[in-house]
């Protein structure tokens, strides 16, 4: 078989460095998210640190959105509150676990991220956001909450 690999790689070049980059691509994503101090939880494991943790659940999406749909007993803290560094609202809950959710699982990691630098150590990112917890068939609340 390796002797049948360098014969292949001259005859692909292309395709042979093109799947070499995705191998380390690959690679160090799973290393990055690993080592990473803060963890994607689906949505079932944010139910249960809800109910077992008190987790406190920070939705990060514009009020309008927020004010459409967003998971029972969150609060809305938009992203540019925190460029601005307005995260009073989170202050008193540093203790808790917190989870960040956005629309789709991006954002709120880079967001979590954001606050563990600033001394939050129970910081989790929902996988998918609302649109994962909405693939999950969990409800959600309608109308507006601070």
């Amino acid at each position: 078989m390796l002797q049948e690999l360098i014969p292949f790689i001259d005859r692909h070049p292309i395709l042979s460095v093109t799947w070499v980059t995705l191998l380390i691509g690959v690679i160090l994503t799973f290393i990055k998210n690993y080592f990473s101090k803060v963890k994607e939880i689906i949505p079932t494991e944010a139910i249960l640190m809800m109910n077992k943790q008190q987790a406190l659940v920070v939705d990060i999406r514009a009020k309008e959105e927020y004010k459409k749909s967003h998971i029972i007993g969150s609060i809305n803290v938009e992203k540019n509150n925190f460029k601005n560094n307005k995260l009073h609202e989170l202050e008193k809950h540093k203790a808790r676990p917190i989870i960040i959710v956005c629309a789709h699982g991006i954002s709120s990691l880079t967001f979590a991220k954001q606050l563990y630098k600033m001394d939050y150590q129970k910081i989790y990112s929902l996988k998918e956001g609302i649109s994962g917890w909405n693939k999950a068939n969990l409800p959600l609340a309608k109308g507006k909450k601070k």
